[in-house]
């Protein structure tokens, strides 16, 4: 009898799916992302070469982003084409002169460092002029790999941009910044806390739910520290798993394998952390860091294997595993050095939220509904300030706005446990002969505090907010399907006390007129310097209806008070 029972036991184990069996081992997954400026910019020209070897002797997947000016340089294209299996190359989308001159979009030369927002991002230009230098980055790419790129990158890539690559070059992988209120004049705020996400059409920096967004996944460069990482200062986003960030604290290899560790096993079915330097700048000074940091992960033993993927491979897993589904993440951490400080973050396609327990008290410090159309002006302009903000609006922020609210006092305890697509945390504490057991649920749905609502998102459109909706994908659409070639139109300057006045013709020719001799013909400038003639105003009725469309009013209530 027991004879029988073995094998039959055995049997009905043999029957279940593989993937039933182990539907419990969690999916832990980093991508090692190396952004590839322009040659020019390297401190160290054999930075390529040096980096490349790390990889390469570690035997780890990887993905390569190229600046396009890197695409005319033989010597590193020939680098990357005879890189071994499992390394992938995909484009770095920042603007230079190199690129808007083939482009024919004007740029400003001379005007303030190379990095600065306005020049380096798409964003700081018109959308016509964003898809000519898609096209333009993706045709040379083409040329010189002989297929187009699913993997790109910048520190801020736009809605607009997004939509077009999306839909015209089928890209499935985005590499942007985590927040940061202000480094390097780079402000976003409100994204996903550090995981990744399908990103709305409407809006780079909010996840979409289901099949509403974009089909690609945003992976996050220099996650935060749960804890220290939130903050208005250069002292905060610096505390990260950039090797250069954290050793600028004096940390090391030993506070990257912390943070990593909150990250790639946290109670997610689907766990991921970017590493990575940028070649021939930071590599030089860290790769030595860098080396160390994947021989961290490649000998770290735990209850799942981590697996080095690419951004394309990576962006196919998250399909596979989150297609279909309300997903969320969720990370928690005590403080590296300050156990007495914990962040929990939890991020749906409706909201994340912010939580720290400080001592004995449960602080809700970070709330920002996603539910909403928000969009940033850039659906329909150019960004032309010298200092990019993305913020997305907040109900609760105490960095921003200080207006953190506490929700427990005299804690002991906490306990998380996953309940589907929510969290349910176990707050066990109270004054003294008064000791009890709080509830706190973070649901896709809302916050409850002992199944009272403290927060709730609509899952449902207004009439006046689905017409809003509908307009803004107009926008999109006008731009994205419009005819976005050049066209120099009527031209006319003061240049060196004499005047011009004509039809621009081509890249670097005005046919008209002048007020000295020869008076007539055609007459030739640099682009960068003709473009820059002054050209008849045109009225674009959708930049002016998109004025309407931006900045809505933030909906979000408390309903519970201190």
């Amino acid at each position: 009898m027991k004879r029988f029972l073995a094998i039959f036991i055995l049997l009905v184990f043999l029957a279940i799916p593989a993937k039933k069996v182990f539907a419990f081992q969690p999916r832990v997954f980093v991508t090692l992302v190396n952004p590839v400026r322009d040659k020019y910019l390297w401190q160290d020209k054999e930075g390529l070469v040096k980096e490349a070897s790390i990889v390469v002797s570690l035997k780890v997947n990887s993905t390569w982003l190229v600046q396009y000016g890197n695409l005319k340089d033989k010597s590193v294209t020939d680098i990357l084409k005879n890189l071994p299996s499992g390394q992938e190359v995909g484009l770095l989308l920042e603007v230079d002169e190199n690129l808007a001159t083939d482009s024919q979009v004007p740029y400003l030369i001379g005007a303030g460092d190379w990095a600065r927002p306005d020049k380096v991002f798409l964003s700081g230009y018109t959308p016509f002029e964003r898809e000519r230098m898609i096209d333009v980055a993706f045709e040379k790419f083409r040329q010189v790999f002989g297929y187009y790129p699913k993997s790109v990158g910048a520190w801020y890539i736009d809605a607009v941009s997004l939509n077009y690559m999306s839909q015209k070059y089928k890209i499935s992988a985005v590499l942007d910044c985590s927040d940061q209120y202000h480094t390097d004049k780079y402000g976003l705020w409100g994204q996903p806390w550090g995981t990744p996400y399908s990103p709305s059409k409407l809006n780079p920096l909010t996840p979409a739910s289901r099949n509403g967004g974009l089909p690609l996944v945003v992976l996050q460069w220099a996650q935060r520290d749960p804890v220290r990482g939130y903050g208005m200062t250069v002292n905060n986003s610096t505390y990260s798993v950039q090797a250069n960030d954290y050793i600028s604290h004096g940390l090391n290899t030993s506070y990257f394998g912390y943070l990593a560790r909150q990250y790639l096993f946290a109670d997610n079915g689907l766990n991921q952390l970017t590493i990575g330097l940028e070649t021939g700048m930071e590599s030089v000074k860290y790769g030595d860091e860098l080396k160390r940091q994947i021989q961290y992960l490649l000998s770290y033993k735990s209850g799942a294997q981590v697996v080095f993927s690419t951004m394309g491979d990576f962006a196919s897993i998250f399909d596979k595993v989150q297609k279909n589904s309300d997903y969320s993440y969720f990370i928690e951490s005590a403080d590296y050095k300050n156990k007495g400080q914990h962040a929990y973050w939890y991020t749906s396609a409706y909201y994340r939220a912010g939580l720290l327990l400080d001592g004995d008290k449960l602080i809700l410090r970070d709330l920002k509904t996603y539910g909403s159309n928000y969009t940033f002006s850039d659906i329909a302009a150019g960004d032309v300030s010298t200092v990019l903000k993305r913020f997305m609006p907040s109900c609760v922020d105490e960095a921003q706005n200080k207006n953190s609210l506490t929700l427990l006092s005299y804690i002991t305890g906490i306990k998380s446990k996953r309940e589907g697509s929510g969290i349910k945390l176990e707050v066990t504490g109270g004054q003294p002969g008064l000791e009890k057991k709080n509830i706190l649920e973070l649901k896709k749905e809302g916050v409850f505090l002992d199944g009272k609502e403290i927060f709730t998102t609509s899952m449902n459109y207004s009439i006046g907010e689905k017409l809003n909706n509908w307009l803004k994908q107009l926008v999109f659409a006008h731009y994205i399907g419009s005819y976005h070639k050049f066209s120099g139109g009527l031209r006319f300057a003061d240049v060196g006390n004499v005047k011009y006045f004509g039809l621009m013709i081509g890249s670097d020719k005005l046919f008209g007129i002048k007020s000295t001799s020869p008076f007539f013909g055609e007459f030739s400038f640099p682009f960068q310097t003709l473009v820059r003639f002054r050209a008849l105003p045109l009225i674009d009725p959708y930049r002016v209806l998109s004025g309407y469309l931006v900045n809505e009013a933030n909906k979000c209530r408390i309903k519970l008070s201190e």
